[in-house]
Formats: C-alpha cells, sequence, structure tokens
C-alpha cells in the first residue's frame, strides 16, 4: 500500500508542473493572502486584549509597586535598627530596579521618587546609607543608569491596529448594466486573445488611466498593474455574470450586491488575483486559450501581487522590540488559544497587585513590618548563598 505513495507524489507534482505558471502564481497568492489574514487576525487579537485586559493592570502594578516603596523609604527614615533598615535599603533598591526596567511605570514620577531616595543617602557618615549609596552606584539597572527603560505605545495606538473594514459600495454607485458594456464593445471577449494587439493596446491604455481618476493609488513600489495586464476585461467579464441588474429576486439582487462590490474594489485595488478567483467562482473555468504568450504580463502582474504579500509577510514578522516581546508571549495557533494565554496572564496580574496590596497594609504595623522583614531577611540570604554557588 505504501509503495503506491511515492508514485502518487510524483504524479501529483508533474501535473502541478504543467500547470501554467500564471496559475501557479496564483494558487500562491491565495494560500499566501490565508497565512496572511490568519496571522494578522492573531495579532489582531493580541494586541487589542491586551490594551483593554492587560496593559491597565499592568499599570496597577506599578502604582502599587510606587506606593508600597514610598512607605518602605519612611520605614527606613525612622527605624533605628540597623539591620532592619539595611533590609529596607536592599528591599528599597529592588523595587526602584523592577519599576524602572518596567514599560508601563511612569517614568518620571519613579526618577522623581529615586532621587528623594538616593540624594540624601550621598555624602552622609552614617554606615548603611554610605554602603547602600555604593551599592546603587555599582549597578546599571537604576533610574538613569540604564538603557533598558523603554517606553510602550499608548493603548490608543494599540487600537488603529484593528484591522480595517472593507468599504462598500452604494448600490447607487455601481454603475449599471450598460454603463459597464458601453455601446458596440463585447462583453465577452477573451483577455487572453490579442486579435488587434495595436487597439488592444490603446484600449487597455485608456481604460486604464480612466480608472486612475477614480481608484486609490497603488502600494508604494508596486507598478499600475493596469499597465501590465487589461484586467478590466476581467472585470467586464465578471460583471457580465453577477452585476445586480440581471437579478429581479431582492434577495439575489443583494448577494450579486456583495459580489459586484468585491468585483469593483478588486478591479480599483488592480487585485488581480482576486479577480480570477472570482472569475473562477462565478464565471467558470479559466479560458484553454490562455497561452503562455498571451499571459506575460498578466505573470508579470500576478509577480508583483506576490511580492507585495511577501513584504507584508516580512513587515509582520518585524516589529518594535516590545511589541514582539508581547506578541511572542501571547502568541497561539488561533485567537482562542490567543484568549487562554491572556487570561492565565491576567490572573497572575490580579494575584501580584493583591500580594502587593497586602504587603502595603501589612509594612505600616508593626508586626506586619516584622514579618515582611523576615521575609526579606530569607530573600537576601538566598541571594548569597546563590551568589557564593555561582562564583
Amino acid at each position: 500500500m505504501d509503495s503506491h505513495i511515492p508514485q502518487t507524489t510524483a504524479a501529483s507534482r508533474g501535473q502541478k508542473a504543467k500547470q501554467p505558471r500564471y496559475v501557479l502564481l496564483w494558487e500562491r497568492i491565495q494560500s499566501m493572502e490565508k497565512k496572511l489574514l490568519n496571522q494578522e487576525a492573531i495579532h489582531n487579537a493580541i494586541v487589542r486584549q491586551f490594551a483593554t485586559s492587560i496593559r491597565p493592570l499592568e499599570v496597577t502594578v506599578t502604582q502599587r509597586l510606587m506606593g508600597l516603596t514610598q512607605t518602605l523609604m519612611r520605614c527606613f527614615d525612622e527605624d533605628d535598627d540597623i539591620a532592619n533598615r539595611s533590609l529596607l535599603g536592599f528591599w528599597i533598591i529592588e523595587n526602584f530596579s523592577v519599576l524602572n526596567t518596567h514599560p508601563f511605570a511612569d517614568s518620571y514620577a519613579v526618577e522623581s521618587l529615586y532621587d528623594e531616595w538616593r540624594l540624601p543617602l550621598q555624602g552622609t557618615e552614617d554606615m548603611i546609607e554610605s554602603q547602600l549609596s555604593l551599592l546603587m552606584a555599582s549597578r546599571s539597572d537604576l533610574p538613569g543608569q540604564t538603557q533598558l527603560r523603554r517606553n510602550y505605545p499608548d493603548a490608543d495606538m494599540f487600537a488603529t491596529r484593528e484591522p480595517q473594514p472593507q468599504p462598500t459600495w452604494d448600490p447607487a454607485d455601481i454603475p449599471s448594466f450598460e454603463d459597464v458594456f458601453e455601446p458596440g464593445q463585447p462583453s465577452g471577449e477573451d483577455p487572453g486573445s490579442n486579435a488587434n494587439p495595436e487597439a488592444e493596446t490603446e484600449k487597455q491604455t485608456q481604460s486604464g488611466n480612466a480608472r486612475k481618476k477614480t481608484r486609490s493609488t497603488p502600494a508604494k513600489g508596486i507598478k499600475n498593474f493596469a499597465e501590465l495586464f487589461d484586467i478590466d476585461t476581467l472585470f467586464r467579464k465578471i460583471a457580465r455574470t453577477v452585476h445586480p441588474d440581471r437579478e429581479q429576486d431582492e434577495d439575489k439582487k443583494a448577494q450579486m450586491h456583495e459580489i459586484m462590490s468585491a468585483c469593483l474594489q478588486a478591479r480599483n485595488d488592480d487585485d488581480i488575483a482576486t479577480l480570477l478567483t472570482l472569475y473562477t467562482t462565478h464565471v467558470g473555468p479559466l479560458p484553454d486559450t490562455w497561452s503562455e504568450d498571451s499571459t506575460v504580463d498578466l505573470v508579470t502582474a500576478l509577480s508583483h501581487q506576490l511580492e507585495e504579500l511577501e513584504r507584508r509577510w516580512d513587515n509582520l514578522q518585524v516589529q518594535d522590540p516590545l511589541l514582539q516581546l508581547i506578541l511572542d508571549r501571547y502568541l497561539g495557533f488561533d485567537t482562542q488559544d490567543v484568549e487562554r494565554r491572556i487570561q492565565g496572564h491576567k490572573t497572575k496580574l490580579e494575584g501580584e497587585i493583591q500580594r502587593l496590596t497586602l504587603q502595603h497594609q501589612a509594612v505600616k504595623t508593626e508586626d506586619g513590618l516584622a514579618d515582611l522583614l523576615a521575609e526579606r531577611r530569607d530573600i537576601e540570604m538566598d541571594k548569597l548563598v546563590l551568589a557564593d554557588l555561582t562564583n
């Protein structure tokens, strides 16, 4: 049974190789568009949910940490116990390190509070304060001494990344069947035929120039597809089948309107691949008369369209460093997977906010502060043990 598999694969490859080049390009464009739409949908889901669910919680975490740090600074000034002051100093410095490298902390507020803590310690004869001042000077992760701090875009910037809806065509804006097929102009000519090359070229140029007045400008770096291939002919062949004027039933007319809108949009965007898809969906198989010689311009146009899609894919992979970190953190197989990861992080952030809130309440009481300093003592001892093991 397995022996037939290579033969089938070879046969399918041979059949694929025999297909005209424009068909191969068209299929690659369709595949790339599906991949792009899927990836863009996932990215949009991440930035949308991040802006509404995660970023506000991250900001709240930094605010809670700022409040706790400010209270610890007051405890440091009021406590006379050398051991307690040392532990409080280590704790405060650690909090400033977290705040300084946190992309959602208010950098101005953090630096102002840090100066309020750091400046009084400089030049004093107090042993603890002198040691803490030297420690801060030796670290590169504190405010004013690091390049790690990066501002993160506001939530409003995330909102602008929402996928833009495709423009809809008002029924009044769709040209009538008679306007699409001007008097004396055949409605079913073969876009691959070239019985009169000079007349065809002149007609193509006039048609392209006429559409330039009403359509949007093609993307930068992309040639005018209308000058490469007569897409108006493709458009007319499709419109001849799907135009709403050909339908009397209102429901079917509405469906035709949607298809005709897509056809108009594809023509205005010089989207030949979509026009080919609409052709095969609503008209029939692509004409057998399209030879390699008669589709040279079509191949050129599709090649440019594929290059544009590949550029979009490359740009999708190259993001702002912080934005890329966030996309990597939540990126999943689909939007449901993204939702699961977002919710998991949201739960952790809510737990962190609750922990910081309880700590802030505890340091305001004598017993609570004593318990927390005991925890800090264990943390600092663990750091010393780890330092000994790694040196």
